[in-house]
């Protein structure tokens, strides 16, 4: 079976790019009360969904708490 020919090593390290992109300023920042929400709001849930199996409550109490837990997440793709 014949033989393929190698590559010539071109690589001479990382490329540069054209127009450096600063990564600092990607708009305004989110407010202060922002993440403390966001967890409490996935905590509650989590504790709502943890309570419903503990207490035997009934399983409507899950609808609360996977809620909360659903917007807790929604929020982190807000966060900046």
């Amino acid at each position: 079976m014949p033989v393929s020919k190698k590559r010539k090593n071109t690589n001479r390290g990382p490329t540069q790019s054209k127009s450096p992109v600063s990564q600092t300023s990607s708009g305004p920042q989110s407010p202060s009360w922002y993440a403390p929400v966001m967890f409490a709001l996935m905590g509650l849930g989590v504790l709502t969904i943890i309570a419903t199996y503990i207490f035997t409550l009934d399983r409507i109490m899950l609808l609360p708490g996977l809620g909360a837990l659903a917007v807790g997440m929604f929020m982190t793709l807000g966060y900046k």
